[in-house]
């Protein structure tokens, strides 16, 4: 088998594919050779670099939301995605985001600020959020990102890197709470925000795939849709005590130890690449 480089995605993966018969690489595919399957990360291709090989042995792995399904239907044999309202287990097959890290150390929970969102793209969710904390005099809130989303005073600049990078890991544990927005809700669809702020020890105010729950237990996170505005959420992360805090953090580290939380483990998804 050859693939897409994952290493963005899952830093570890090359050493965990040791000894298998699996190859990675990037850049332009040509086929090589009598290989099982060619495997494309997310929208990574071009009509050219299928030309040379055949349907029944592409596979696509969808790391973002599936836009145009009866196109990836038409070029690939099997597509890998996280939305679980199209799994069909003929084609359409399940997968997690490789992301699950154990928690560091806890920052104290006095010397943290309270929140802090980290983007790159400015959905209309994440720029209300930000104008609602730059309404208010030290929310104790910042805002790292590639660029403004918004105007910001509380703006701290560019975070490096991409995905679960040590950087944001920095970042984050420096605050109690962190904004974990999705780019959609769509079911099944849990990128890596939530799995940072589990990293770094900083409990998620998540917004997204509706069905979290299924996934990751009510207990590890703040649910942003059960707050009526801002404000509510706002006045409830600040009657938040230490041991109430303590008990989130207590949580999510059982939850990241559990059986149930490793089918978002980097093993779980070299298990699944080896398997194909």
């Amino acid at each position: 088998m050859q693939s897409f480089d994952l290493r963005e995605h899952a830093p570890n993966i090359h050493k965990l594919l040791e000894g298998s018969r699996v190859r990675l690489f990037k850049g332009e595919y040509t086929m090589q050779g009598d290989v099982d399957w060619v495997v494309f990360d997310d929208m990574h291709y071009t009509r050219e670099m299928l030309s040379d090989i055949p349907k029944e042995k592409r596979i696509y792995i969808a790391w973002e939301p599936i836009r145009n399904y009866k196109k990836l239907k038409r070029d690939f044999s099997r597509i890998y995605t996280y939305r679980s309202d199209m799994h069909d287990n003929v084609t359409c097959l399940p997968f997690a985001f490789p992301n699950l890290r154990a928690m560091i150390k806890p920052v104290n929970f006095w010397k943290k600020k309270l929140c802090v969102m980290i983007t790159r793209n400015g959905t209309g969710l994440r720029k209300r959020v930000v104008r609602f904390f730059d309404t208010l005099e030290e929310p104790g809130f910042d805002l790292y990102g590639r660029k403004k989303i918004e105007t910001s005073r509380f703006y701290r600049g560019p975070i490096p890197g991409c995905h679960s990078t040590l950087s944001k890991v920095k970042v984050n544990k420096e605050y109690r709470f962190s904004f974990c927005i999705e780019n959609t809700a769509l079911p099944g669809y849990i990128s890596e925000k939530v799995f940072n702020a589990f990293h770094a020890a900083t409990v998620p105010i998540y917004w997204g795939a509706p069905d979290v729950t299924r996934y990751i237990p009510q207990e590890c996170f703040i649910d942003m849709r059960k707050f009526p505005t801002l404000q509510a959420l706002y006045d409830y992360l600040q009657r938040i005590s230490e041991e109430e805090y303590d008990l989130y953090l207590k949580n999510i580290e059982k939850f990241i130890r559990s059986s149930q939380a490793q089918i978002f483990s980097e093993e779980t998804f070299a298990k699944l690449l080896k398997e194909m």
